[in-house]
């Protein structure tokens, strides 16, 4: 017979403390909503023989995920080793990134009329009927890499970074995202260089 053994949750972490209080909202926190934390957890559920329980090592990894700190500022705060943190964050960004084809898509040509008209609706405009999706760019700051490229790293507000390029429907679910180039090369340049174009 095998026998589960899981490290638990520990209930007297305040950012625990805050998701086991099912009226707290979560977005401070961790900037998600309780339904989207929910649904992370549901689309990386797997059966575990060890280690800790599903719940904690998503709500570790979206918090660092949510406040780009440290390994070290994220073990003091879950109350956790920081080799813990590290083997959590990889392993978990991972399983992120395995489905990502499933949630992360262009509307079938049924679902078009559907986006085109929430456009509509939020443009008071018929003109944007047709539209699927809005496309932005936003930098991720980063560390100056440690390389003699580092200063294409640098964009225009002065701060080292990538870029990530994104495209929303009218009701904010990401439809494509495309990411990596530094922080200096243009707009238009990463757009032309994304799988979109």
């Amino acid at each position: 017979e095998r026998i589960n053994t899981y490290a638990n949750l520990n209930h007297h972490v305040p950012v625990v403390q805050i998701y086991m209080d099912q009226s707290k909202d979560l977005l401070f926190d961790y900037r998600l909503s309780r339904e989207s934390i929910e649904a992370l957890m549901t689309l990386l559920r797997r059966e575990k023989t060890h280690g800790w329980v599903q719940h904690m090592e998503v709500l570790l990894v979206v918090y660092w995920l949510a406040h780009g700190l440290s390994y070290s500022v994220v073990s003091r705060v879950f109350d956790v080793p920081k080799t813990t943190v590290f083997n959590i964050v990889h392993r978990m960004c991972e399983a992120i990134l395995c489905p990502l084809e499933k949630v992360i898509h262009f509307p079938t040509q049924a679902q078009c009329a559907e986006v085109g008209n929430g456009f509509h609706r939020l443009a008071n405009s018929p003109a944007f009927r047709h539209c699927v999706g809005a496309i932005d760019g936003c930098h991720i700051r980063i560390k100056a890499p440690n390389s003699p490229h580092a200063q294409d790293y640098l964009n225009r507000k002065l701060f080292f970074s990538v870029q990530l390029q994104g495209i929303c429907d009218s009701f904010g679910k990401f439809l494509d995202i495309f990411v990596g180039f530094p922080g200096s090369v243009h707009d238009t340049r990463v757009l032309r260089n994304s799988p979109v174009f």
